[in-house]
């Protein structure tokens, strides 16, 4: 076994040039041609459907329209078609290295597209076979709307992975499939080195494999475990070396490591790709020689001939160049990760529809709950401005966060004991900066005329208390500016929000949680505003069936807005409305800054 294992890296060895060719070749497509591609199919297929943009679990009703599913599946087959030729011509590469026989990239991908008809019907039994295992498995949104158009009763479908017979016939199934694609492991070689078709080649596996069982899985299994070992080694050494840097302060840093993770990531995955096929290549002739016949190599290659002309110029002009065959290939795989980095991002998070909403109506480095800051977030062209709302001792309704004075004005007084000329006379700018010396505390109608309908606003009650007092004149005061429509309520006081709902129910109205015990159906709002750390798959289910939406604070830090956005959310509440933005693609980034993370 080890003796095979050995052999497989000294082929490796040998031809790791027209390995990494490939590898590369295959990468810069990907990155250049077939990723930026299919983002452009896709989002083609989004018009057809008429949806125009990703807006939360509405992606998945383009599945019941007829054309975009089709659009979907011509993705499938395109990126099935895609790796499938990358293995055909990796088997045909390490068949012709077996019989130390030399042969061109292009000629073995040539071959291999030659039969490319029967390779893709076993490409995609196995692709139909595994999505009907995993799709019970991937809590998605898109299971409760497809069961709902066709009648399915919600309990069932919830829990009908409780019951044991369900799981162990779903287990069964698993085993099966697992069995049949160990079995299955030298279709590949038998389809494309012997021009068998698809069921032929399954039934030679078959036989192949029938009375080997046990000693190829230990090889395959020991020699991978073998290459992992190799690739974790390597990790957990550049864990080591990096474990005193702070990497959420040092972006520069990040930046080259995901580059140097990404390339580890590559080189591995070429390795794990190629010595798994020289393996396989090596155990298909060990196993088809136990017969004691010998095999001869009567694979007949097809060549492009212009293409096959220019990779022998490209591989006489390199091949005594090593410098600038390094250099190509460093710059390739730099510009490569950048690209596919770059396109991740679009592909992930870019287009989606959530609010973006300014946390304290900040942004940057503004007094919070104030003018200056709300006028920076409209310019930045935020889509929600959150703000504090309290009441002062002559009950006007104004904006602070805090119970007290001490923080923003350096008073110790609550603002609740303070009449509202009496606030004006504090300067809550500048301790911020000298830029915003004597900027007040602002009314909240004075703000709502000042956003005018640019932004909606969330806004936050602190009732201290006062909780009919300020229901009231907030329903009044946006009913009067006739800012219903552009207005969310949220608060942590579940009375108030009752009092908004009494008053006027056509006021969207949240409650903000950090920890819940019980019920939430019971609770009459519209949406949760919770804390990140409560964010779950099955917290947002169930918030979406009973048709709630979700809203996330206090969310800063790049690694928490991905994170976040890994849900169906809503709206994001952030201190940091720029990298939000830039996140999903709205602005451009600028720097951090360093944040409060208090609600």
């Amino acid at each position: 076994m080890f003796l095979m294992i050995l052999n497989s890296l000294m082929d490796f060895r040998r031809s790791w040039r027209k390995y990494v060719a490939l590898g590369l070749g295959y990468l810069l497509i990907t990155s250049y041609f077939f990723i930026p591609g299919l983002a452009y199919l896709f989002n083609r297929i989004l018009l057809v459907s008429k949806t125009g943009v990703l807006l939360n679990r509405d992606i998945f009703n383009i599945l019941l329209n007829y054309k975009s599913a089709l659009g979907i599946f011509l993705l499938m087959v395109l990126a099935v078609i895609f790796i499938l030729i990358e293995l055909g011509t990796l088997t045909v590469i390490a068949h012709k290295k077996y019989y130390n026989k030399p042969i061109l990239i292009t000629e073995a991908m040539a071959t291999t597209i030659h039969v490319l008809h029967r390779i893709l019907s076993f490409g995609f039994l196995l692709l139909t076979l595994q999505f009907l295992v995993v799709i019970p498995l991937v809590d998605l949104p898109v299971k409760p709307i497809i069961f709902y158009q066709i009648n399915i009763p919600t309990y069932l479908i919830d829990n009908i992975m409780v019951y044991g017979t369900i799981k162990v016939i779903y287990w069964s199934i698993v085993i099966l499939l697992t069995y049949f694609l160990f079995r299955s492991i030298f279709v590949f070689h038998e389809i494309v080195l012997t021009g068998k078709s698809t069921w032929q080649a399954i039934r030679s596996s078959f036989t192949l494999t029938r009375d080997l069982h046990s000693s190829i899985l230990f090889k395959m299994v020991m020699m991978n475990v073998m290459l992992f070992g190799a690739l974790t080694g390597v990790l957990t050494l550049l864990s080591f070396l990096f474990s005193g840097i702070n990497l959420e302060t040092n972006y520069e840093l990040n930046q080259i490591l995901t580059t140097l993770s990404g390339f580890l990531l590559w080189t591995y995955t070429l390795l794990i790709m190629t010595i798994n096929i020289l393996f396989l290549t090596r155990l298909y002739y060990e196993v088809k020689s136990k017969d004691g016949a010998i095999y001869k190599d009567f694979l007949r290659t097809t060549r492009w001939p212009l293409i096959s002309r220019i990779e022998c110029y490209l591989r006489d002009l390199l091949k005594p160049r090593r410098f600038l065959s390094g250099f190509i290939v460093l710059l390739s795989l730099l510009l490569t990760f950048y690209m596919s980095h770059t396109l991740n991002q679009d592909l992930l998070y870019k287009g989606r529809g959530i609010a973006v909403a300014a946390h304290r109506g900040k942004v940057g480095n503004t007094p919070e709950n104030s003018l200056s800051a709300i006028a920076l977030a409209l310019d930045l062209g935020v889509d929600v401005i959150e703000i504090d709302v309290q009441l002062t001792k002559d009950h006007v309704v104004v904006l602070h966060h805090d119970l007290n004075l001490k923080r923003t004005a350096g008073i110790a007084k609550r603002v609740s004991e303070m009449t509202y000329n009496e606030l004006q006379t504090l300067d809550i700018g500048s301790s911020i900066s000298s830029e915003y010396m004597n900027e007040t505390i602002p009314r909240f109608d004075d703000v709502i005329a000042f956003i005018d309908g640019r932004a909606s606003m969330l806004i936050d009650v602190k009732a201290y208390g006062y909780e009919v007092e300020m229901a009231k004149i907030i329903v009044e005061t946006l009913e009067e500016a006739d800012a219903v429509e552009i207005s969310y309520v949220q608060s942590f006081n579940y009375k108030v929000l009752s009092e908004i709902r009494t008053l006027n129910p056509n006021i969207r109205i949240g409650q903000i949680m950090y920890y819940a015990i019980g019920n939430l159906d019971l609770l009459d709002v519209d949406f949760y505003t919770v804390q990140r750390g409560m964010l779950t798959q099955e917290f947002v289910k169930k918030a979406r069936q009973m048709e709630r939406g979700v809203w996330v604070w206090t969310v800063n830090r790049e690694s928490e807005i991905k994170e976040a956005l890994q849900f169906d959310i809503d709206g994001i509440i952030t201190a940091n409305a720029e990298l939000v933005r830039e996140v999903l693609g709205l602005n451009v980034p600028i720097e951090e800054e360093s944040l409060n993370n208090a609600p």
